[in-house]
């Protein structure tokens, strides 16, 4: 488990984010953001929960490495797929939103990673892990539910990082009971947070930017990008920080599913629109791929994960 997994309650700072060039370089940041930075009840937090695990803690380094994860993720990607990430630069910070996009800027690939997608991400395999280990009353249950439903309707709040760290601090208490939770929790957001930044170099790769954004073109740059993401996944054990376990192959699949989710409980139905196809559409196509790729595992992490957020969320 990396250390800084639960220093994500973080604090927006004015000071300069984020930004790494495909060949390591740091450059200036082009979208004017903040950054999250880890507070000093987060880092305590952490060292608790290692300490619960026995595993070491050095604060300074998870204080550091907490506020470049995407940075760190896209140059461990950069290191196995080179060929498909020349002119592309990824910045990372925060805009107090849940995002992740890629745009042309002088003739090269630009993508923004937003910190809030990366917390949210793991909020959510936190509470839908815990519902699938561990049986639950029926007040635990309400309560968990309710959990969820608020985590998908945190980007209709006029302050999402605020009411990120409210939730969090709600849902804290429980995790320090269960913190065996966490490393899983950990290595499925990672997974989910890979396959995002893959997807994103799938569109410079592909020729998108230059072209209007499409349902097809997303659907296209979801195949490329599993396909990317299993290259990742078989360079594990060299990379520092973009580690896809075995088990986790199917993350981007549920990760569709909270997409879904949020569709559902922000505009009422799943919907796609000119440049995006629906969430369940991109689902299919990915549990379709995952058919010759997924351990076994990975499927019966998949279908159990599915079913308890549909639970959690539709009331299913």
């Amino acid at each position: 488990m990396n250390q800084e997994d639960d220093s994500k309650a973080k604090r927006p700072d004015q000071s300069v984010h984020s930004v790494s060039n495909n060949d390591g370089s740091v450059i200036q940041p082009r979208i004017a953001t903040s950054k999250l930075v880890p507070t000093e009840e987060s880092l305590a937090f952490s060292e608790r929960i290692a300490k619960e695990l026995d595993l070491p803690f050095d604060r300074e380094q998870t204080a550091a490495h907490s506020q470049e994860l995407s940075t760190r993720y896209f140059k461990d990607i950069v290191s196995v797929i080179a060929e498909f990430t020349k002119g592309i630069t990824l910045e990372q910070g925060s805009t107090n939103s849940l995002e992740a996009f890629i745009e042309p800027y002088q003739s090269e690939g630009w993508v923004f990673i937003d910190d809030h997608l990366d917390i949210w991400l793991f909020s959510l395999n936190k509470l839908v892990l815990f519902k699938a280990c561990y049986h639950t009353t029926d007040e635990e249950e309400a309560q968990l539910s309710e959990w969820v439903k608020r985590y998908l309707s945190i980007s209709m709040t006029e302050d999402p990082h605020q009411n990120n760290l409210v939730l969090r601090e709600e849902t804290r208490k429980l995790f320090i009971n269960y913190a065996n939770l966490l490393p899983v929790a950990n290595a499925m957001s990672v997974s989910m947070m890979i396959f995002i930044i893959c997807h994103e170099i799938s569109h410079h790769y592909l020729g998108h930017l230059n072209q209007a954004a499409s349902p097809s073109s997303e659907l296209e740059a979801d195949k490329l990008a599993y396909e990317l993401f299993l290259k990742v996944a078989e360079h594990k054990d060299r990379l520092k920080s973009a580690q896809i376990d075995e088990s986790t192959t199917s993350a981007p699949a549920l990760m569709m599913v909270y997409l879904r989710g949020l569709s559902l409980k922000t505009l009422g139905a799943d919907i796609g629109t000119t440049q995006h196809p629906p969430a369940s559409e991109r689902l299919a196509a990915l549990i379709e791929m995952g058919k010759t790729t997924w351990s076994d595992t990975s499927r019966e992490r998949f279908t159990e994960l599915k079913l308890q957020f549909e639970k959690l969320s539709l009331g299913e």
